[in-house]
C-alpha cells in the first residue's frame, strides 16, 4: 500500500470491543486511526440495538388470516409490520414476528394488530412457545 494511503474495507476481530489498544501497536501502521476515530468506532461506546425481531401472540384461540404486513400499532402510533404469522396448534394461538422498538421488546407488552381494518390485541411473548409439561399431548 502506498505511504499515506488508507485502507477502504475492513475486517472483523473476533471480541474486540475497544480499538485504543490496536491504535496503539504495529496494526495501526495499516489503520492509521487517531485516538477520535478509535473511540468513534470502538463497538464498546456503540448504542444498544434500537429494534429487534419478537413474537407476538395476536388475538385469541381462533384462527385469522394474517399475510403479513399488517400493522402493529400501540395506541394510534404504528410501531412495527409482521413479518410473518401463522396459527400455532399446539399452543391454539395466532403466532407473528415483528420488529419491534426495544422499549418495547418485553414478554407481556399489550399491542395491537390491524388485520382487515379490525384492531385485533396482540401482545409480545417468550421467543420459545411449547407445551413443556406435555398437557396437551394426543393419545
Amino acid at each position: 500500500m502506498p505511504r499515506g494511503a488508507r485502507p477502504a474495507g475492513g475486517f472483523a476481530i473476533s471480541g474486540l470491543h475497544d480499538l485504543e489498544p490496536i491504535r496503539l501497536c504495529y496494526l495501526n501502521d495499516t489503520l492509521a486511526m487517531d485516538a477520535a476515530e478509535a473511540r468513534r468506532n470502538a463497538p464498546i461506546g456503540m448504542a444498544a440495538p434500537v429494534d429487534g425481531d419478537w413474537t407476538l401472540l395476536v388475538g385469541g384461540a381462533e384462527y385469522l388470516t394474517i399475510y403479513g404486513g399488517e400493522a402493529v400499532l400501540q395506541g394510534a402510533e404504528v410501531v412495527g409490520r409482521l413479518r410473518s404469522s401463522g396459527y400455532g396448534f399446539t399452543i391454539k394461538r395466532n403466532i407473528a414476528y415483528s420488529y419491534l422498538p426495544m422499549a418495547l421488546a418485553k414478554p407481556g407488552t399489550k399491542l395491537e394488530v390491524e388485520v382487515f381494518g379490525e384492531r385485533i390485541a396482540a401482545e409480545v411473548a417468550e421467543d420459545v412457545l411449547h407445551d413443556a409439561k406435555g398437557d396437551r399431548l394426543r393419545v
